[in-house]
């Protein structure tokens, strides 16, 4: 989600601790100069926009966390959780997902069980799974 902005703010904070770096420790002048100041001001500010991109921005709550519990897989943003379970008319094979990002992802499964397992089709040995998922969206 907005990797380009984040990669961009990487850039810029790398760019600006050099120059911070540079205004602090060999440009001339004594005491609190305009340019260690503005450095340091610039510093503090894309330091805070890039902590709030990449920790509080786009993160919704986790409903999934209070229907199967904390044991799930996430890949950016989208939480995975299979279950497979015997019932009346076979094996049968639920996905609890999640999405904690506002935009929309897709997603692919590849399920590869060890060994002979299970076969969906002789001679295919693993299960591929393919779906949409809005932004917040929690099922199964």
């Amino acid at each position: 989600m907005h990797e380009k902005r984040n990669f961009i703010l990487i850039l810029v904070l790398g760019v600006v601790l050099i120059w911070t770096g540079w205004a602090w420790f060999y440009a001339s002048g004594d005491g609190f100069t305009f340019m260690r100041s503005t450095s340091t001001a610039l510093l503090l500010v894309v330091t805070g926009f890039l902590t709030y991109g990449l920790t509080i921005e786009d993160h919704l709550p986790d409903k999934l966390l209070g229907v199967i519990g904390s044991y799930y897989f996430e890949a950016d943003g989208v939480c995975l959780f299979p279950v497979i379970r015997n019932s009346e008319a076979g094996p049968e094979l639920s996905i609890y997902y999640q999405n904690r990002f506002e935009n929309p992802a897709s997603v692919v499964i590849h399920l590869r069980p060890t060994g002979e397992s299970f076969v969906v089709i002789p001679g295919v040995t693993d299960v591929h799974i393919a779906f949409r998922v809005s932004g917040g969206d929690v099922g199964i």
